[in-house]
């Protein structure tokens, strides 16, 4: 039997935090909260790792792109697949998360096919990079 993969949902809103955790657990997935980065770096630090961390970005104490920074400076934890999910969808919000190097940036509100492909494929993307051979540097 296989494990359900772990998905750490970061956001400041409990109903968020509640609805894409039914969402995710219905689909056989298993999921961990946090109310902000600071909360969610904590679980981080707390031992196992989740398979793939879905964040919102405005939130108090510490935001979504500071928490995607702090993910990307530990070595146990930047290979985990980092989704941005939240209501900024301007142009320039889509621009600035993309370009800070996230996996998948969905704005609120969201249908839950869409999360739940998107959780499925960038799953499936990192298992893929995890069982290839690394691939031969360029000169």
């Amino acid at each position: 039997m296989e494990d359900k993969p772990l998905i750490l949902v970061v956001d400041d809103n409990a109903d968020t935090r509640m609805l894409v955790s039914m969402i995710l657990n219905k689909t056989g997935f298993s999921c961990a909260t946090a109310e902000n980065g600071v909360a969610a770096l904590a679980r981080l630090k707390e031992g196992l790792p989740p398979d793939l961390i879905i964040s919102d970005i405005m939130m108090p104490e510490m935001d979504g792109y500071e928490l995607f920074r702090k993910v990307q400076e530990n070595p146990d934890w930047r290979r985990i697949p980092f989704i941005f999910f939240s209501m900024r969808d301007s142009v320039e919000d889509l621009r600035k998360g993309r370009e800070l190097g996230v996996d998948d940036y969905l704005t609120k509100p969201i249908l839950p096919d869409a999360l739940i492909s998107a959780v499925r494929g960038k799953l499936k993307r990192f298992r893929q990079l995890q069982s290839s051979p690394e691939a031969p540097s360029r000169s």
